[in-house]
């Protein structure tokens, strides 16, 4: 018996654990630093580009990061709170039975106040910090 036998998770199980953290990590970099893209073709900005965009958005990230953070807080907690509340009223499980549709619903209208709230975050943001792309280019840096 090798070394592997002995393991509780098979090694295609760790590779499959890294490839999803990199690529977590990669989603991550690229919403963060694309966040003012879609506002900047939005509003036909002159120097609405990727690299502008990436040269815009450069040192933020906290600055974006603490944005989405303090914007999505709220709901967070009404989820929390919603959950907590079904579980001690007795809602153990909540996908079948009566409640089945009214969860749907409260999940789609929060999903959609989730999503507008994130645009109007992405339209802020790019007031803020988007200086090459509401300028038209590199020239505004200088």
């Amino acid at each position: 018996m090798g070394i592997t036998s002995s393991l509780p998770v098979a090694p295609s199980d760790g590779a499959e654990v890294i490839i999803s953290v990199v690529l977590f990590a990669l989603v991550v970099f690229a919403v963060l630093r694309l966040t003012i893209f879609l506002p900047a073709i939005a509003v036909d900005a002159p120097g609405a580009s990727v690299r502008n965009v990436f040269a815009d958005t450069g040192g933020h990230a906290w600055l974006i990061v603490k944005a989405y953070f303090i914007t999505l807080l709220p709901f967070l907690l009404i989820v929390i709170s919603t959950v907590g509340l079904a579980w001690l009223g007795g809602a153990h499980d909540i996908r079948s039975g009566n409640g089945a549709l009214a969860a749907d619903v409260f999940a789609g209208l929060l999903g959609f106040l989730i999503w507008t709230c994130c645009v109007i975050v992405s339209a802020r943001l790019f007031m803020k910090i988007g200086d090459r792309v509401k300028a038209g280019g590199a020239e505004a840096s200088e």
